[in-house]
């Protein structure tokens, strides 16, 4: 019977140590766990700041594209001042100057050409030489956004440009 016994105690001892390692087992997946949800909660905190600076992003944006369409619309009613216009640009050019009698612009356009070629000494004599089928025809170089002052009548042909008059030569006079 004492083997009995020294079996039974033996086999108790074989189910303590597993038991035993079972649990440091489980102790050790518990720690790992622990240290995981910890790092996991970091890292949910950061995608939570981040998302939310995504959004003020988005919102800023949304702001911005807005403030830009408006932009758009009032350049596309400049641009689409002459008759035949679209509806909704015309509404927008109520009270507008035409491009020949905007005197701000004209100096604005006169300051950019001394500036960039200096000083401009005109006479009488340079006043008279100018006769009635001289002319200066405007244009708007779509592609170099470039405003484009010619005497050259051929002009509208060399690229693609866009002019602040309905005439079928894309010019200004």
């Amino acid at each position: 019977m004492l083997y009995v016994h020294l079996i039974i105690i033996a086999i108790y001892g074989c189910l303590s140590l597993l038991l035993w390692r079972g649990f440091r087992r489980v102790d050790i997946v518990s720690e790992y766990n622990l240290n995981k949800a910890r790092e996991n909660a970091v890292i949910r905190e950061g995608l939570r700041e981040f998302n939310k600076e995504i959004q003020e992003q988005l919102e800023r944006n949304e702001k911005l594209v807005a403030e830009t369409k408006k932009k758009i619309a009032a350049a596309s009613a400049m641009v689409h001042r002459v008759e035949g216009a679209h509806p909704a640009a015309k509404e927008l050019t109520v009270g507008m100057l035409q491009f020949h009698e905007d005197a701000p612009l004209m100096a604005s356009i006169m300051t950019a050409l001394v500036v960039k070629y200096g000083d401009l000494h005109l006479n009488m004599d340079d006043m008279k030489s100018v006769t009635d089928d001289h002319y200066v025809s405007v244009y708007v170089d779509t592609n170099k956004q470039e405003l484009v002052l010619s005497s050259d009548p051929d002009k509208a042909a060399e690229a693609k440009f866009f002019n602040f008059a309905g005439s079928d030569d894309e010019t200004y006079h």
